[in-house]
C-alpha cells in the first residue's frame, strides 16, 4: 500500500498536524462514521500489489493487509497497534477468477456443520464432494444473482431465464430416468403428478422444467453443476462439451464483456481521438 490514511473526529482545538507530519506528506484525510454503534474508519484506495507472479502462491492461499494504527488522544497521547484485515484470496488472470470461484463457490453454499467438513487441499475431494449437497431453494438464489454479483448495473436472471437454466441442472437426471422411475422423479422435484397430454415421461418432466419451478428442498449435488455435461435441450440426446457452470460462467464473461471484445474500453477510444 502507498501511502498514509489519517482518520481524524475532533473539535477545531483538538486538530493537530502531529500524525501526518509523523508519516511524512503522502497522507490522505478522512472521517470517522459511526455504523451500527460501532465507529470505523473507511478505506477508498487499499489495495494489494503483487511484484511478480512468485509473490503468489496458491489458488487457495488466503491473504491479509496488515493495518499500522496510531490513535493520537487529544495531543497527549499517541497509542500504536497493529490490526489484519480479514483475509481474503487473489486472482490475477481470468483463467484464475474461474478457478478461484470454482473453488470457494460450492462450499459457501453449505451450511456452516457441511462446510467445516470440507476435505483440506491435500485430501481427495472427488469421493467427497458429491455426498455434500445443497437445497435448490439456496443455489436457485445464487444461480438467480450469479451476474448481478459480478456485475453492479446487471440484473437479477427473470423467472424464464432461471427455468432455463434449471432445466439445464436437472434434465440430466431426468434423461436417465426409465417410465417409472420418471413418475418417482416427478413427485420428487414438484411434489405432485401432473396428468398432460404426453405419453413420454421424459419430455413431460422436461417441459415441466422449463415452465415450473422444482421444489426448494430437492437436493442438488456438486457434481450436476460442476461436473455433469449439459444436454442439448434441442434434440434432447447430445451431449455438449461443458457443465452448467462452464456455460454460467462463460455467458457472465460475456454480459460483462470481459478484456472488452465486443466493445472496446473507453480509454483506448479516447487515446485514438
Amino acid at each position: 500500500m502507498n501511502g498514509r490514511l489519517l482518520i481524524s473526529q475532533a473539535s477545531p482545538e483538538c486538530s493537530t498536524n502531529i500524525l501526518s507530519e509523523q508519516y511524512g506528506e503522502n497522507v490522505k484525510r478522512t472521517n470517522f462514521k459511526y455504523e451500527h454503534g460501532t465507529l470505523c474508519a473507511i478505506f477508498p484506495e487499499l489495495g494489494v500489489t503483487l511484484n511478480s507472479m512468485i509473490d503468489r502462491r496458491q489458488l487457495s492461499t488466503r491473504y491479509a493487509i496488515q493495518i499500522d494504527v496510531a490513535l493520537n488522544i487529544e495531543n497527549k497521547l499517541i497509542v500504536k497497534h497493529v490490526v489484519l484485515s480479514h483475509e481474503f484470496l487473489i486472482a490475477i488472470t481470468n483463467d484464475q477468477t474461474e478457478s478461484l470461484l470454482n473453488f470457494i463457490y460450492w462450499p459457501r453454499l453449505l451450511d456452516r456443520e457441511q462446510f467445516h467438513d470440507q476435505p483440506s487441499d491435500q485430501e481427495d475431494v472427488t469421493s467427497n464432494s458429491n455426498k455434500q449437497k445443497v437445497p435448490w431453494g439456496i443455489l436457485k438464489k445464487a444461480l438467480k444473482y450469479f451476474v448481478k454479483a459480478q456485475l453492479n448495473s446487471a440484473r437479477a436472471l427473470d423467472i424464464d431465464e432461471l427455468l432455463h437454466v434449471q432445466c439445464m441442472l436437472f434434465y440430466p437426471r431426468v434423461r436417465k430416468a426409465n417410465e417409472e422411475e420418471c413418475e418417482q422423479l416427478e413427485t420428487h422435484l414438484f411434489g405432485n403428478i401432473k396428468n398432460i397430454n404426453e405419453e413420454n415421461g421424459v419430455i413431460k418432466l422436461k417441459h415441466r422444467l422449463l415452465t415450473e419451478m422444482v421444489v426448494d428442498s430437492v437436493l442438488v449435488s456438486k457434481n450436476e453443476l460442476m461436473m455433469n455435461k449439459c444436454i442439448s435441450l434441442a434434440d434432447n440426446i447430445t451431449e455438449l462439451p461443458h457443465n452448467l457452470w462452464q456455460w454460467l460462467y462463460r455467458a457472465t464473461e460475456i454480459i460483462i464483456d470481459v478484456g472488452h471484445k465486443f466493445c472496446p474500453a473507453l480509454s483506448n477510444i479516447d487515446k485514438k481521438c
